[in-house]
């Protein structure tokens, strides 16, 4: 999660020499940017995902409900 673009280009190079490997590739949006500009592998195509937390109603009323009880004198 935390590789800068030389990591991520030599691991994605490392992966697609593979026999079999995807050409296609899945990264987030965040090692998109790192990547940006970098040279893929011949044929590599990398696609960029964005992600979205979306958290449950009843943890969301369970943590307002734990922080409104510390909050109280």
């Amino acid at each position: 999660d935390h590789a800068d673009a030389a990591e991520l280009q030599q691991a994605l190079a490392a992966a697609a020499a593979q026999p079999g490997a995807p050409r296609d590739w899945l990264c987030t949006d965040k090692d998109a940017v790192k990547l940006r500009g970098v040279a893929l592998p011949p044929g590599v195509r990398l696609w960029s995902v964005g992600l979205e937390l979306v958290l449950p109603a009843a943890l969301t009323a369970a943590l307002d409900a734990w922080l409104a009880q510390r909050r109280a004198p």
